[in-house]
């Protein structure tokens, strides 16, 4: 099995993030993870497409200005690249 490309991006819930991470997602050679300071809003905001079904697709909560949320977001993105 060909090992996934795994790619971050902050801000994928609308425009040009929102754009990139549903290419990415289409060539099926990327695992995406996405960060959200609110995931409520998040929800929101992506109600009318499907990256958030895909198995390629994470999405971690972050707000860049809590260095408690920064570790977290961290602590989640390497244990999820220990699964890609």
């Amino acid at each position: 099995m060909e090992k996934l490309g795994l790619v971050l991006i902050t801000g994928a819930s609308k425009g040009i993030g929102k754009a990139i991470a549903e290419y990415l997602i289409s060539k099926n050679n990327y695992f995406v993870i996405d960060t959200s300071r609110n995931l409520d809003k998040y929800d929101k905001n992506n109600n009318d497409n499907t990256k958030m079904d895909s198995k390629r697709f994470e999405l971690i909560q972050l707000d860049v200005t809590n260095d408690e949320s920064i570790e977290n977001a961290i602590n989640n993105i390497l244990i999820l690249s220990a699964f890609i």
